[in-house]
């Protein structure tokens, strides 16, 4: 089935059963036209294409099978990574409450400091990849890694004149 065939189908069957998009996407948490960009294939959304399934009916591999793929190669890549690759969220958490410590302590805590500090590290990382990273919108291994590094550069601080 085309995208086109199937973005008929599915407005087709939410009609019949007298189901509007935006009941999706308020029970998912999400804008309408989010709910109306899956159904035309403009947005392949797991969470969105189950719940368009789960509403008409249909199963959501046979609905979505591009989708339905992607999320079991993806699941089979992790069954098969290292677990080195897994970090715990908790552990993270915890670097990232000693390095803002340890910045406060330095007086180092505000984003002005970031610009004195990244040509220190070893990691080339950008003033907002830094500040994401301390205020915990990043949180997987690249940040752990981060976080690891700059403490390592906090520990030296302040730094020798070459």
């Amino acid at each position: 089935m085309s995208p086109q065939e199937r973005a008929a189908y599915i407005k087709d069957e939410l009609r019949k059963q007298n189901i509007r998009q935006y009941t999706i996407a308020r029970a998912l948490g999400v804008s309408d036209p989010a709910v109306n960009r899956c159904i035309n294939g403009n947005r392949s959304s797991g969470r969105i294409a189950r719940a368009i399934s789960e509403a008409i009916g249909k199963p959501f591999e046979d609905l979505f099978p591009e989708i339905a793929d992607r999320e079991a190669k993806r699941a089979e890549m992790l069954l098969y990574q290292p677990e080195a690759v897994f970090v715990d969220p908790a552990e993270v958490e915890i670097l990232r409450k000693t390095v803002k410590k340890r910045m406060v302590d330095l007086n180092l805590d505000r984003r002005g400091s970031y610009e004195i500090i990244i040509p220190h590290m070893r990691i080339p990382v950008s003033i907002n990849i830094l500040s994401m990273t301390l205020t915990g919108y990043r949180s997987g291994r690249v940040a752990k890694a981060i976080l690891e590094e700059l403490l390592s550069v906090l520990a030296a601080w302040p730094p020798r004149a070459a």
